[in-house]
């Protein structure tokens, strides 16, 4: 159960790091998730989503930070 919470908690840090990075018009568009949905997460801290909502918005949220990690990496080889 701990484990299964401090996954759930990182989850929705790295939605809040990448919301505050993209915005909420930007995240909602590479998240899939309606605009008004994002924005009414969003004025909640993004407490209490339905799971679905929170799975699509962390796997938008992981996959953004991946491809800003692996960039500079990319930029140095060329």
């Amino acid at each position: 159960m701990f484990r299964f919470m401090s996954t759930v908690e990182r989850s929705v840090e790295t939605i809040r790091r990448v919301h505050e990075k993209l915005g909420t018009v930007e995240f909602a568009r590479v998240s899939g998730v309606p605009y008004t949905t994002v924005h009414d997460c969003q004025k909640r801290g993004f407490v209490g989503p339905s799971v679905e909502t929170l799975i699509k918005l962390a796997a938008a949220a992981e996959a953004f930070e991946q491809t800003q990690v692996e960039a500079p990496d990319q930029a140095s080889a060329a």
